[in-house]
Parts: structure tokens; C-alpha cells; sequence
């Protein structure tokens, strides 16, 4: 038990120091402000890309508290497909929520949020390696 509080209270350190140097770019707006952060992509083989998304939440109707969720996503360029790796919930002041940390399912990019992502994200590693 001990074990795991010091592991996340790591990894939320970890995170949150890296969270302030991060470069979030907005890429769309539905449901939520989905921002990914641009200086901390890495590009894997197979034409993978881990990247890191922060989703803004606002108050709905007065009836839910506004929420932040940041996540750490593979994106399979080539084969349009996702999964999230990592789900981390704060309520708007910042106080941890919940999370997950197994790796999703991979599935198929749909909606025109998911496709502005992998457009920017893929076709800025396009752009860096030509």
C-alpha cells in the first residue's frame, strides 16, 4: 500500500514537473478543449507516436463539476488506429480524481477531433523527417 502512494505520488511529481514545460496545442473542441502537447512527442517504430493530451472539461449545466483529463495515447500513423496508455481525472482545482494505467485497446481513429490530432501529429513527424 505504501508502495503504491510513493509510486504515485512520483509519478504525479514526475508528471506535473513535466506538465509545466509543455508546449499544449489546441487541436479541437467538441465536448472538451483537447490540447496535445507538442514538445514531448516521441516518434517509435512502426510509425508510432506517444504523445500526451490534456482534455478540459467546463461546467455542464451547473450540474457537473469541471474536470481535466490527461492522457498518454499511441497513435499508429500508418494504420489510423489509438489507444490510450495512461488516464489521469482532476477535478478543476487540480485534485487527483482517478486513473488507469493499463493500456487500452487499440481502435480505429473516428470523429473529427481524433482525425485533427493524428493530422497534426502525423504530419509533423512527416514534416521532421524531411
Amino acid at each position: 500500500m505504501i508502495t503504491t502512494l510513493i509510486s504515485c505520488v512520483a509519478l504525479l511529481v514526475s508528471f506535473m514537473s513535466s506538465a509545466e514545460a509543455a508546449d499544449w496545442v489546441l487541436y479541437g473542441r467538441m465536448f472538451a478543449d483537447g490540447y496535445y502537447d507538442r514538445s514531448n512527442i516521441k516518434y517509435l517504430q512502426n510509425n508510432c507516436a506517444r504523445i500526451w493530451t490534456k482534455s478540459v472539461y467546463p461546467m455542464f449545466n451547473g450540474e457537473y463539476e469541471s474536470k481535466v483529463i490527461i492522457a498518454q495515447m499511441e497513435l499508429f500513423c500508418d494504420k489510423s488506429e489509438w489507444r490510450f496508455l495512461e488516464i489521469y481525472r482532476y477535478n478543476s482545482k487540480g485534485k487527483f480524481l482517478s486513473d488507469v494505467r493499463e493500456p487500452g485497446e487499440r481502435v480505429p481513429v473516428s470523429g473529427p477531433e481524433m482525425e485533427k490530432l493524428f493530422q497534426a501529429v502525423c504530419t509533423e513527424r512527416l514534416l521532421s523527417t524531411h
